[in-house]
């Protein structure tokens, strides 16, 4: 499941079985996705030219949808890089060229012709990963995972990426320890180089300057997820 509004625009929802909902009025009916995929997954949306969008099927590997008017009419995405589900974005790399970024559990994926190829995105570690492109800058891409103990790796911690090339390469911050049971990817905006990131029993921290500062917030104990409007 998921859900994207646009401002001053429509708010956009998909709710697996029930595939999703365009809604012009939060108070009246929703207009269902057509075509209908019967379980509907992530959707994501690019900031700066919200008539670009896509839809990814929640568990059959390579069914995925994209528009150009804003979900008013949709095409068949080539592939979704053979991974149903996960998390998805959208950032705009030049004049009318739009990268899809497709956030899956152990890895994030880019296409840059509307999914008819997919590569790797270089960098990223951990698991879980949500993914968001920073409003006012598009070639800046963050990352939210976490990793497991490992005879490789002595800490599970919760770890913020930040590309600086669209999303094709990644470096990594430690946010904090992961608590082990509580992580949500859903990464916050707080307005120009400024997040909120929920990092469970761990409480919350607020990201400032692009990821160079990462503060826990005071008195917050315990923080499942956080999003604002």
């Amino acid at each position: 499941m998921d859900m994207i509004s646009v401002k001053n625009g429509k708010l956009y929802v998909t709710i697996l079985d029930y595939d999703g909902f365009i809604y012009e009025n939060i108070n009246e009916l929703g207009k269902q996705f057509i075509p209908n995929m019967k379980s509907t997954g992530p959707i994501a949306i690019c900031n700066k030219n919200p008539n670009i969008m896509f839809r990814i099927h929640y568990s059959e590997a390579d069914l995925g949808y994209y528009s150009d008017n804003s979900g008013e009419s949709w095409k068949k995405m080539g592939s979704i890089g053979g991974v149903p589900g996960g998390k998805g974005a959208i950032t705009e790399i030049g004049d009318e060229k739009y990268r899809f970024l497709h956030a899956i559990e152990n890895a994030i994926m880019y296409s840059d012709n509307y999914g008819k190829t997919w590569q790797d995105c270089k960098g990223v570690i951990g698991e879980n990963f949500g993914v968001f492109v920073e409003e006012s800058d598009p070639m800046i891409v963050y990352s939210y995972s976490y990793t497991r103990k490992s005879s490789s790796n002595p800490n599970a911690e919760n770890i913020l990426g930040i590309s600086g090339d669209g999303g094709k390469t990644f470096s990594n911050k430690v946010v904090c320890n992961y608590d082990g049971s509580s992580f949500s990817n859903r990464i916050s905006y707080l307005g120009k180089g400024k997040l909120a990131l929920s990092a469970g029993n761990n409480g919350l921290y607020i990201v400032s300057n692009f990821g160079e500062t990462i503060k826990k917030v005071e008195n917050v104990e315990y923080c499942k997820t956080v999003g604002f409007g």
